[in-house]
């Protein structure tokens, strides 16, 4: 058996040092996630995340180098937006303001029981839904007209 002297076995202890985290903020920025990052600088992925709990400058590397990352692409989507670009332009208000940009509308729930409803009762029922009239009117063109009164007796 081979004597060690004052050596410790297995791997060589990973040095954080300057030029290390500036490499994490750069691989953060450019969208690496966790796992990559450790590949590239050439450490497993769990040492990372266990150092990462441990070093604040670790954390607070990747985090910088996440708003970096993020600051680029809007700065540069705004561009686009500011030059007129409509395909940019459609992107950033369907991601600002969903509610009102959203091509698609979703009926999340709707209780009726049809089966006991005359066709006007449903007209009016519907009509009672400004939601559900926006969502409809061009399938059911009735919606848009007035609601008839309907005789119970």
């Amino acid at each position: 058996m081979a004597e060690y002297k004052g050596r410790k076995r297995g791997p060589k202890a990973f040095e954080f040092t300057e030029e290390v985290y500036q490499k994490i903020e750069e691989l953060a920025g450019q969208g690496l996630n966790e796992r990559d990052i450790a590949y590239c600088i050439g450490m497993h992925p769990t040492t990372f995340s266990e150092k990462k709990y441990k070093l604040e400058k670790l954390r607070e590397s990747v985090k910088k180098g996440q708003a970096q990352g993020l600051q680029t692409v809007t700065s540069c989507l705004m561009d686009q937006v500011k030059s007129g670009n409509p395909t940019s332009t459609i992107f950033y208000l369907k991601n600002r303001s969903p509610n009102e940009w959203n091509d698609v509308q979703s009926i999340n729930s709707v209780q009726i029981n049809l089966g006991k409803m005359t066709d006007s009762q449903l007209l009016n029922e519907l009509r009672s839904d400004q939601g559900m009239v926006e969502a409809l009117k061009n399938v059911i063109p009735q919606l848009a007209e007035k609601p008839l009164l309907e005789n119970n007796d």
